[in-house]
């Protein structure tokens, strides 16, 4: 791994035209990379910083004592940080403020032998006058915050997003799965007074009934069977910053009735503890439930939806502002190739007015997963024609009576039909669904015991 890391024409093939900053360092802290927009963020340049000290960057996220790197070195202790706000000095000594994540990279042995840090200037949102959000400019661009797109719906969203930053009341956000809700979450958090502190996202429907109650609040030595030392929960490490509490909705009534104290009293003790500890803690939440309906059937408690319904916004489905699906298209689809290493794509008239009809029900994510999918079928031409869509896009009959586009649909899934088991379809779609024979097989428009079947014969691992 050592020898990929120091192949730099490897490096700046991946990383050098990436937006965001990229520092890949070794075990010891040591500079192996730098890219471009690093060098912009920081001031230094790549010739300057390679083989120096990370320390050199002063940032806040390391603690650094007379030239020695403590334990408290994300890296070094072999710990992930998720978009992370610190700061870190320019060459010229000023300080920065940075949304940083890093992550930790092991050998086969689980050996920590350096890591790679991504960063995003926020200096700029810094400089905004934050008694006066609301007069502040929606539209950077094509976007905002990570989020894509400039029509009326989404410019409202923007607003709103200015409008929960300027306070600290509970926000509740609500659409479907796909829509974004946790950049909307993430952009409340870096617009307040709160973003020099964490960020903590806590994804409710993935934690059992057992852990919940430990993961949020904490538990002490003896607390349960393999609770070997004390432990801080969720609600301690967002002291300061905001805590994120996904799909909200998935809570048990009982882990609602124990959330609601803690929101109402700003304390909470640890599981197995009798101290009470004061918390300085934000909320938002999200969910893509109706959970309307789960008050009338009295699956979420009325009074800790009260509690956490004081500013909700609503994340719209992409079928509801599809005049921003050709600025997605052309800022993910750039995007992916950029990460494939391809020259960028270009899609076809009949592949753009398929796009633009369907109805998208898992919205943004789905628009990415399927160009994702596009750019690798499509590794061999120049262009993506309608033959290098999934199987799923060209079986649902989006167009109504247009003749034309119906033979134009019919043409590319006989297309695509007869490639759809091959093993490069196969090993395209399990790529582009991150190795998911489920997610894969909707891909291709088959069973998932069919695809089973095929891998088994094609003995793909």
């Amino acid at each position: 791994m050592l020898t990929v890391f120091k192949n730099q024409q490897l490096l700046k093939t991946f990383f050098s035209d990436l937006n965001e900053g990229v520092m890949i360092v070794d075990a010891e802290g040591i500079i192996l990379f730098f890219n471009k927009a690093a060098e912009k963020i920081t001031g230094y340049s790549s010739a300057e910083v390679l083989g120096k000290d990370c320390s050199l960057l002063d940032s806040d996220t390391c603690i650094i004592h007379n030239g020695a790197i403590q334990k408290r070195c994300p890296i070094l202790i072999g710990r992930d940080i998720i978009r992370k706000n610190c700061h870190m000095k320019r060459k010229d000594g000023t300080k920065i403020h940075v949304l940083k994540s890093v992550t930790p990279i092991k050998d086969l042995n689980g050996n920590i032998i350096g890591g790679i840090e991504l960063m995003v200037d926020m200096t700029s949102l810094k400089r905004w006058p934050q008694n006066n959000m609301s007069e502040q400019p929606v539209s950077l661009s094509d976007g905002f915050m990570g989020m894509i797109g400039r029509s009326p719906i989404m410019l409202t969203r923007y607003k709103q997003i200015k409008m929960a930053a300027s306070s600290d009341a509970s926000v509740i956000i609500c659409g479907e799965t796909g829509t974004g809700k946790e950049l909307i979450a993430n952009a409340i958090h870096a617009l307040s007074h709160r973003r020099d502190g964490p960020f903590v996202k806590v994804n409710c429907a993935a934690l059992p009934e057992t852990l919940i109650e430990s993961e949020l609040f904490g538990h002490v030595r003896g607390a349960f069977t393999g609770a070997v030392k004390d432990r801080k929960g969720k609600f301690e490490e967002a002291d300061g910053g905001t805590l994120f509490l996904d799909e909200i909705a998935e809570m048990s009534n009982s882990m609602q009735s124990k959330l609601l104290r803690v929101l109402q009293e700003r304390e909470i003790v640890r599981l197995g503890d009798n101290k009470v500890r004061k918390v300085d803690v934000r909320i938002v939440t999200a969910t893509n439930r109706n959970i309307c309906a789960m008050l009338k059937r009295g699956d979420f408690r009325e009074d800790l939806f009260y509690r956490i319904n004081i500013f909700p916004i609503h994340s719209p489905a992409l079928r509801d502002h599809t005049d921003d699906i050709p600025i997605l298209i052309e800022h993910f689809l750039g995007h992916i190739c950029n990460l494939n290493a391809v020259p960028t794509k270009v899609l076809t008239d009949e592949v753009r007015q398929l796009l633009y009809n369907y109805k998208w029900p898992g919205n943004v994510r789905q628009l990415i997963n399927v160009l994702e999918y596009a750019v690798i079928a499509s590794s061999d031409a120049e262009q993506i024609d309608i033959s290098h869509m999934p199987m799923h896009i060209l079986a649902d009959n989006i167009y109504g009576n247009n003749n034309d586009m119906l033979k134009i649909a019919d043409s590319g899934t006989k297309t695509a039909a007869r490639h759809e088991l091959t093993r490069e379809a196969i090993l395209a779609a399990l790529q582009a669904n991150n190795g998911s024979r489920t997610a894969a097989s909707r891909t291709l428009g088959v069973s998932r015991v069919t695809l089973w079947k095929k891998m088994r014969e094609m003995d793909i691992a």
